[in-house]
C-alpha cells in the first residue's frame, strides 16, 4: 500500500509540487510561532527572583539635571526616605536607579583577560533586599562594613559567577581580576537570579552596585520602591505622596504598584507573539481552504481511477486510506524541506536566545500542527472519493 501511494505521488510530482512548498512554508510559520511561544511560556515559568507584590513605585522627579546628584540633592533624598519609613503601613523604602518592569536597562561590558564580560547593572540602596526580598545564596547583601571602603561592593547573580570564576567561590574577590587601573569590583554576594524587567525577558549576567549614602556624589535615582504591609487601606499611597511632597516641595512624584507596571510591561512584550498568533493563524486558514479545495478538485479529476479501483475490488475504506495517505506523503516531504530550513536557524545562531532543547520541542509541535492541519483539510475530500462508485466511474465525462 506505501509503495502504491509513493508511485502514485510520484506520477503526479508536478501538481503535487507546489502542495508540498506550500506545506513546507506553513510548517516554518508554525516552527516560529511554536518557538516564540515555548519560550515566552519557559520564561514566564522560571522565577524572577525578587518580590513584587505590596511593592509601589515612585517615580522621582527632582528638577534639574538627573545626571548625578550633588549634596543637596543627596540630603532631600535622606528626608524623603524618612518621610516614607515614617508611614505605619511601610515595611521599608528604598532608591534605585532603574525600578522593576521599568525597561530601563544599563549594560555594561569589562575586559577580563581573554574574554569580555557583558550584564546588566543596577544602582540601589541597602534596603533593596529587603524591599523586595531577594534572597542571597552566598555571602551577604550590603551594609554598613562597606562605608568608606577602597573598592565598590557588588551582588552578581550565579550566571554571572560562573562566567567570570567558574565552579570556584566569587566571594570577596575582584570581579575583573587583574584590572589595577579601576575600581576593584569586589563581590561580597550571590543571587540566583534578577531579571529586573519581568518574566518574559531572558536570563542574563546581572550585577548590582551599592549607591554609597556618604559619598560626595551619586548618580541620580529614578525611582523610589516602598514595601507596604499586607492589607494596607488603599488611601495609603495618597498618604505617602503627600509626606514626600512636604519634604520636597519643587520634586514630582509618581506612584504605581509594581502589579500594574508588570503587567504593562508583560503586555508589551506579548505584543509581538499575538500578532504572530494572529498572522500565522489567517495564513494556515488560508492553506488549510486552499488545500481542501485542491484536493476536491483533485478527487473529481480522479473519478475514472477510483472507479476503477473499486470495480477491481478495493474498499471504500481503502479509496479513503490512499487519499489521506497521498496527502500524509505530501505534509512528510513538506515537513522535510521545511525542517531543514528550519534547522539552521540554531546551527547559525539566528535564534541564540532559544535553547537548542526548545528548538527540538518546536520542530516537533510543529509536525504535529501540520499532520493535523493535512489529515483535517483531507477528511471530506477523501470521505468523497470513498464514496464514488464503478457506475459513478462509467458516466463521467
Amino acid at each position: 500500500m506505501i509503495r502504491h501511494v509513493l508511485k502514485l505521488v510520484w506520477n503526479r510530482k508536478r501538481a503535487n509540487f507546489l502542495l508540498v512548498l506550500e506545506m513546507a512554508i506553513s510548517f516554518l510559520v508554525l516552527f516560529a510561532v511554536a518557538a516564540l511561544g515555548l519560550y515566552c511560556l519557559d520564561g514566564y515559568r522560571q522565577p524572577l527572583g525578587f518580590d513584587w507584590q505590596n511593592v509601589w513605585n515612585i517615580s522621582l522627579g527632582p528638577p534639574g539635571s538627573r545626571g548625578e546628584w550633588g549634596p543637596d540633592q543627596q540630603e532631600t533624598i535622606r528626608q524623603i526616605l524618612i518621610a516614607a519609613r515614617s508611614i505605619p503601613e511601610v515595611e521599608q523604602a528604598v532608591t534605585v536607579s532603574a525600578g522593576p518592569f521599568s525597561n530601563s536597562t544599563d549594560y555594561s561590558n569589562r575586559d577580563a583577560g581573554a574574554r569580555t564580560l557583558e550584564f546588566e547593572t543596577i544602582q540601589v540602596g541597602d534596603a533593596f533586599q529587603q524591599v523586595v526580598k531577594m534572597p542571597i545564596v552566598e555571602g551577604r547583601w550590603f551594609s554598613a562594613e562597606d562605608d568608606g571602603a577602597p573598592y565598590h561592593p557588588v551582588v552578581i547573580n550565579r550566571r554571572l559567577a560562573r562566567d567570570a570564576f567558574g565552579d570556584a567561590s566569587p566571594v570577596g574577590r575582584n570581579l575583573i581580576e587583574g584590572d589595577k587601573e579601576s575600581t576593584e569590583l569586589r563581590v561580597v554576594g550571590v543571587i540566583t537570579d534578577f531579571r529586573k524587567n519581568g518574566e518574559l525577558t531572558s536570563p542574563h549576567n546581572f550585577l548590582i552596585f551599592r549607591a554609597d549614602p556618604h559619598a560626595p556624589s551619586a548618580h541620580a535615582s529614578e525611582s523610589l520602591l516602598v514595601r507596604l504591609r499586607p492589607g494596607s487601606p488603599r488611601n495609603t499611597e495618597a498618604r505617602i505622596v503627600a509626606a514626600l511632597q512636604a519634604v520636597a516641595r519643587d520634586w514630582s512624584f509618581e506612584s504605581r504598584p509594581l502589579a500594574e507596571t508588570r503587567a504593562i510591561a508583560n503586555q508589551m512584550r506579548l505584543a509581538p507573539l499575538l500578532a504572530a498568533i494572529l498572522v500565522a493563524t489567517f495564513l494556515i486558514v488560508m492553506v488549510a481552504l486552499g488545500l481542501t479545495g485542491v484536493l476536491w478538485q483533485n478527487v473529481t479529476q480522479r473519478t475514472k481511477e477510483i472507479g476503477l479501483r473499486r470495480a477491481k475490488g478495493a474498499t471504500a475504506r481503502d479509496i479513503q486510506k490512499q487519499i489521506l495517505g497521498e496527502l500524509a506523503v505530501l505534509a512528510s516531504a513538506g515537513i522535510v524541506l521545511g525542517g531543514l530550513i528550519a534547522i539552521q536557524f540554531p546551527l547559525l545562531a539566528l535564534v541564540g536566545t532559544v535553547p537548542t532543547g526548545m528548538v527540538l520541542g518546536s520542530l516537533g509541535l510543529s509536525v504535529a500542527l501540520l499532520y493535523g492541519l493535512t489529515l483535517l483539510c483531507g477528511a471530506y475530500p477523501s470521505r468523497m472519493a470513498s464514496r464514488i462508485t464503478p457506475a459513478e466511474a462509467l458516466h463521467y465525462e
